[in-house]
């Protein structure tokens, strides 16, 4: 028969075997104020007609909220200072976006439809930067409330993610594992398969590391590396993709 201590030991080595965290679903609020940024860059070539043409996409945003109103567990009203926007493509020599002109500026910013922007002056450039305030984060209201095993992979409904493709494109395939905590933060890896809707549409696969508030199952961190490729005809395109996000207090 097995002694006591040895018993006791292979209980204890289960148990820790197979870590778990269940996120939390508590709400922003009112008076909140955190600081976001984001950030996107695509090199890619594209094929067409017997010709190759480079084409790099960067977009940059960073902006401090401060939250002015929610209702459930979404912001409705906040205030929103625009410290850095800007969404730029170039395609061979030709170049064409730049600074959004809510750049450098202070707006308050109430949920509707349409969104609701004082001052009004730049109210159309602040709603294509904010084209889902006052609606869920469908990724934070999927996992929120939910446990992970830590090295079990968790693959999410398409449907509860569409907005990862800004509702350009239909998701195919979004799974989560959890890594175990880092500092204060739960660790998940993530794999994201999609087809953006274009003329020649477009294939993209993207993994990375996602930090997440175990109290409110919000994103704080996300780092993202992939591909584009076109799904057959012409043109053909090939390149890479980045994504960043992070949130600080």
């Amino acid at each position: 028969m097995r002694s006591l201590p040895l018993l006791l030991l292979l209980v204890l080595t289960s148990s820790a075997s197979a870590e778990s965290i269940k996120l939390g679903t508590k709400p922003p609020a009112t008076g909140a104020k955190w600081t976001e940024e984001k950030s996107m860059t695509a090199s890619i070539t594209i094929e067409t007609h017997g010709k190759t043409i480079p084409m790099t996409m960067n977009r940059v945003e960073r902006k401090r909220i401060e939250v002015l109103a929610v209702k459930g567990d979404v912001v409705v009203k906040a205030k929103i200072t625009y410290d850095k926007a800007s969404d730029s493509q170039k395609l061979g020599a030709n170049e064409k976006g730049g600074t959004n002109p809510a750049e450098g500026k202070t707006y308050t910013v109430t949920a509707g439809e349409p969104i609701a922007v004082e001052p009004g002056a730049e109210a159309e450039a602040v709603r294509k930067l904010e084209k889902r305030f006052g609606k869920p984060d469908r990724m934070r209201n999927v996992i929120a409330g939910h446990e992970y095993v830590q090295g079990k992979v968790i693959e999410l409904k398409p449907s509860e993610v569409t907005d990862f493709l800004d509702d350009q494109g239909d998701v195919e395939k979004f799974t989560l594992e959890y890594a175990g905590m880092e500092g204060k933060s739960a660790n998940f890896k993530m794999h994201f398969e999609g087809t953006k809707k274009d003329k020649a549409p477009i294939k993209i696969e993207m993994s990375g590391k996602v930090l997440v508030d175990p109290a409110t199952a919000q994103p704080l961190s996300m780092d993202l590396t992939g591909t584009m490729k076109s799904i057959g005809g012409d043109p053909k395109i090939d390149g890479t993709i980045t994504m960043t996000g992070h949130r600080t207090k």
